[in-house]
């Protein structure tokens, strides 16, 4: 059954990032190496937000992810995820980042608790280039001598227009992740060659032996594009008989 949604990119994003697996996977890619040599991914959460009252619900985030660090000095290290797959503009993303943060830290101040470690990353899939500051202190129009001055933080922006996906080998071999990624990547091109790109991954990764996941992709995939692409269902199904041998096409 295709399911249809109002905004396609964050279904996917949403749906790919509800699994534990696929978000460790994505840490061991987009972390820098300081960072993943001092958390421990075994302890990786994937925290819900219900705490977050009716007048504030915008300013949730699009996944919050905790971890634990190896040597034990803080128990909650987060991961704030914000997902754009448009250019937002540089106080729109910092003041979205910075609500979600204060929200977070003031729950920690009722509750008495040490403030958590919260570190902001931006995925990123829009057609334009990104050309957001990365510092929050040049949204100030201020002399730059006076900038030091002012409260600052920064993100980290993991923008898949400029990645190389076959570099990368902790999720080569995650179908459900590499096909999402993909989608993602090729959102803003307007053709079927994504298709066969996914399909030659699947064939690679044995997909077409597993009916369960090869019948969720495929259902996955198609829902993406043809709410991205003019994608028309019976090219799209010919593609994948036109890729597989006879027997696996029968299947």
């Amino acid at each position: 059954r295709m399911i249809h949604f109002n905004n396609p990119h964050d279904h996917l994003f949403s749906k790919t990032f509800s699994d534990v697996n696929n978000v460790i996977d994505f840490l061991k890619v987009s972390l820098p190496k300081a960072i993943l040599e001092e958390i421990d991914l075994s302890t990786t959460k994937i925290i819900s937000e219900s705490y977050v009252t009716e007048e504030l619900k915008d300013s949730r985030s699009d996944l919050i992810v905790q971890v634990e660090l190896k040597d034990k000095t803080l128990s909650d290290f987060y991961f704030l995820f914000e997902h754009k797959s448009y250019l937002p503009t540089s106080n729109e993303l910092f003041i979205q980042i910075l609500k979600y943060m204060y929200l977070r830290w003031q729950k920690d101040l009722d509750e008495k608790l040490p403030l958590r470690a919260i570190f902001p990353i931006v995925f990123y899939h829009g057609s334009e280039q990104w050309n957001v500051s990365k510092q929050f202190n040049e949204s100030f129009t201020v002399k730059s001598d006076l900038k030091e001055f002012l409260m600052n933080f920064s993100y980290r922006l993991f923008d898949l227009n400029n990645i190389d996906l076959d570099s990368l080998p902790e999720v080569k071999n995650n179908v459900f992740l590499i096909t999402a990624l993909i989608l993602m990547k090729e959102a803003s091109r307007n053709n079927l060659s994504v298709v066969e790109k996914i399909i030659g991954l699947w064939k690679k990764l044995g997909v077409f032996k597993d009916f369960n996941s090869f019948s969720t992709l495929v259902v996955l995939s198609f829902s993406y594009m043809s709410a991205t692409k003019k994608v028309d269902k019976r090219e799209f199904i010919q593609l994948i008989n036109e890729s597989f041998s006879e027997g696996d096409r029968t299947m």
